[in-house]
């Protein structure tokens, strides 16, 4: 039985990612990582000769003979040898501290920095996939500290090791029965809390997608995002619920394994104490036969809590070491998930083509959600010349979306070709590709910065943003004239997250963004129902500007507004996935077919 479970745990410990986890930390602080161990291991050092000098000095005073000199000097050495260690420990131990907690701070900034580097860099389908935001939460929650915690462990526990064979070694001088009994009664408690241990890391891990979903409960009652919509439907109460019906089966499931620890380690803790008394009677009968001294008696009262100390400090870094690796396991599979995006490995130079002949081509496309099973776009073709806009109809659900992310390449297509003048856009380096595509989402983000921030981050790579490009920007979009109304005008906080903020209306947003895509260098702009909040004025007033700051870019149009559309120079019709019409506006509003009857109520409207 206990070769079982010996087994068992050795086997679990094979598993732990110790080579991995000390490259990682080693790359980052390898000088600062020995400067600590050295200072732990002077600070063992230090403390055995303190406490060894005590012992000699105890025997020494119950061996005194009056008027002795040569006492009285081994006395005094004994003293200065003792107190001399004592406080080297002092300073050493305090030193250790320091360095550990900027080793630790150190290594954790820095692999909090490479688990977004890395997040960044991550295709848009892992943001579509459940289980890659349950890797995400536990890596998020592993942080940057527990690959640290797990060496720091290691290292903790090879000290604790010095220090019990230090201990080890006095307390054999006295009685070599005293380890195997204090061995005895403490190894079972180690055993114990590795159990309950795992036992507590599986749960956490099995619940991971509940404590998502009570995060998201608790985000929608917190949140300024939901607060409007939460308060009108009156759905605090019922989130509320939701939330903490989830935390309560939570904290239920974890405490309940808390109890069950806590009974077993009360038990054998009974046992712990029963062995310093067994100890105590040998040593006792050792006194009366002569074969321990007073020395031995005052070091052993003062190893025996050192010495359980040591155990549990080692018992306590190896069962460290084995929750923080549960973590550290979500770190390295979150790091091995790479790109399936490929980028060529000599990428080509974006081509320069004269004014108005560069085109924006999309060529017998078929594409499918990673997990799916239906097509979403099926053999589409169509073409975005520059100096042009071309609109892109059709009912919800029927791909234009899908279009959008494939055409930024966030995806890759099943089947088919985007190209970029003339060019497979596959051959050009991701990063450089998408600065020729600037895309107002519909979903845009909102970004709680200043208005000036809110606008450059449409070109985060120019060297300096000049105020009279952000303010053109601004003024193409329509936010010019509200922005100047606030008392700090461009550099005044959007949305109410931080202090002094100001919030603006969804219309308002939506031309920030608009101004984002127009400070952008990009050869071609993607709106995506970027006029949908705004009102018919500011509207006619976007594609005035579009129109005249167009010059030698392309523009593509996803609308559901008749009013928007009919201005395109081109138009593409996309049902379930097919393109099934194109032409010139005009032409098609003549033609009985999908954009007729898409827009027959408001061609009928303008036409009365």
């Amino acid at each position: 039985m206990f070769r079982t479970k010996l087994a068992y745990y050795l086997g679990r410990f094979s598993d732990l990612r110790f080579g991995r986890t000390l490259k990682l930390v080693w790359s980052i602080a390898p000088g600062m990582t020995v400067m600590v161990i050295c200072l732990m291991v002077a600070s063992t050092g230090l403390l055995f000769v303190s406490l060894y000098a005590l012992k000699v000095l105890v025997d020494v005073v119950s061996s005194f003979e009056i008027g002795s000199a040569v006492y009285r000097q081994r006395i005094i050495e004994q003293v200065i040898i003792a107190g001399g260690a004592s406080v080297l420990h002092g300073i050493v131990n305090s030193f250790s501290t320091y360095f550990s907690e900027l080793q630790s701070t150190t290594i954790s900034e820095k692999i909090d920095d490479r688990i977004h580097r890395h997040t960044v860099g991550l295709d848009m389908a892992y943001y579509e996939n459940p289980e890659y935001f349950n890797t995400l939460k536990l890596a998020k929650e592993a942080g940057g500290s527990r690959p640290n915690a797990i060496i720091m462990g290691l290292i903790n526990a090879m000290n604790g090791g010095l220090k019990i064979v230090a201990a080890s070694t006095v307390i054999i001088t006295i009685d070599w029965r005293l380890l195997p009994i204090l061995i005895a009664f403490i190894v079972p408690m180690f055993l114990v809390r590795i159990y309950f241990s795992e036992k507590q890391n599986a749960l956490r891990i099995k619940n991971t997608p509940l404590e998502r979903q009570a995060s998201y409960y608790g985000q929608l009652i917190t949140s300024e995002v939901s607060a409007k919509e939460v308060r009108s439907y009156n759905l605090g109460d019922y989130f509320k619920d939701k939330y903490f019906g989830i935390r309560k089966k939570l904290v239920a499931e974890r405490l309940r394994i808390s109890l069950q620890s806590t009974f077993s380690e009360a038990g054998l803790g009974s046992l712990t104490s029963l062995s310093f008394f067994i100890c105590i009677y040998f040593i006792a009968m050792g006194a009366i036969d002569g074969r321990v001294s007073s020395g031995d008696i005052a070091i052993f009262l003062l190893m025996f809590p050192m010495f359980f100390g040591y155990l549990q400090e080692v018992m306590g870094s190896i069962t460290t070491v084995y929750t923080n690796n549960i973590y550290v396991k979500y770190i390295f599979d979150l790091f091995d998930l790479k790109s399936e995006l490929p980028e060529p490995e000599s990428p080509q130079p974006i081509p320069d083509v004269k004014d108005g002949e560069g085109v924006l081509q999309v060529e017998n496309l078929n594409f499918k959600y990673p997990h799916a099973d239906k097509d979403v776009l099926k053999d589409v073709s169509l073409v975005i010349p520059q100096g042009k806009v071309v609109a892109l109809v059709g009912l919800n659900g029927s791909g234009k979306s899908t279009l959008i992310k494939l055409l930024a390449r966030l995806y890759d297509p099943n089947f088919g070709t985007v190209r970029l003048n003339g060019v497979d856009i596959t051959n050009f380096s991701l990063a450089e590709y998408r600065r020729q595509i600037s895309i107002v989402f519909q979903d845009f983000y909102k970004y709680n910065v200043t208005a000036s921030e809110n606008i450059f981050l449409g070109d985060i790579r120019r060297h300096q943003h000049d105020h009279s490009d952000i303010v053109q920007a601004a003024k193409q979009a329509g936010a010019h004239q509200f922005v100047e109304e606030f008392e700090s005008k461009y550099d005044t906080m959007m949305g109410r997250v931080f202090e002094g903020g100001h919030e603006i209306s969804i219309g308002q947003w939506q031309k920030l963004a608009t101004a984002r895509a127009f400070y952008s260098p990009a050869r071609f702009f993607i709106l995506d129902e970027a006029t949908s909040a705004l009102d018919a004025r500011s509207e006619h007033s976007l594609f005035d500007a579009l129109k005249a700051n167009l010059g030698n870019r392309g523009a593509l149009i996803i609308s559901h507004r008749y009013s928007t559309v009919k201005h395109a120079d081109y138009i593409y019709v996309l049902s379930d996935g097919e393109i099934v019409q194109e032409g010139a506006p005009e032409l098609l509003a003549k033609i009985n077919g999908a954009y007729a009857e898409l827009f027959k109520i408001d061609m009928l409207q303008e036409s009365v």
